[in-house]
């Protein structure tokens, strides 16, 4: 069933959310986040994530590598203003844009609110490339990330 299908990864996008807000200090340590990240601001971020063709949701000592994971823990530091997130959530040209928004309202707001801004974009069926570990690497919407995330 399409339920047994999903677990693995609702799991896994569940703890990656968990991991990128709790291990701040250990992505902050990286090397791959201090020499890539870490001198750029927001903007600078975005536009590496206009870049991006895929996204790794690891949940091991690979997430600090996660290019996807450092623009997201940039967002959680940074705490751009509704606003700012607002215009992610609304982009059409740039999936992975709306996908962070989607995520960072996810973890940074009320149940109401992920319900009211999220809700719309149940039926987005643009695909991403997501890598859940070296060995499993699938196309996903949007609509199922959604729906992984449960809320």
């Amino acid at each position: 069933s399409k339920l047994s299908l999903w677990e693995g990864p609702k799991v896994k996008i569940m703890k990656w959310l968990v991991n990128v807000g709790s291990d701040v200090i250990g992505i902050c340590n990286s090397p791959f986040w201090r020499v890539k990240y870490a001198p750029l601001n927001l903007l600078q971020c975005i536009e590496e994530l206009t870049k991006m063709d895929t996204i790794k949701i690891y949940n091991d000592k690979n997430i600090e590598n996660s290019e996807f994971a450092c623009i997201f823990l940039k967002m959680l530091i940074v705490k751009p203003s509704f606003a700012v997130v607002y215009e992610f959530l609304i982009s059409r040209d740039y999936v992975l844009a709306r996908l962070l928004g989607i995520l960072y309202i996810n973890k940074r707001y009320s149940v109401p609110t992920i319900r009211k801004y999220i809700r719309p974009f149940v039926r987005d069926y643009r695909r991403v490339i997501a890598t859940f570990n070296e060995t499993d690497t699938r196309s996903v919407t949007i609509s199922e990330i959604i729906e992984m995330l449960a809320y």
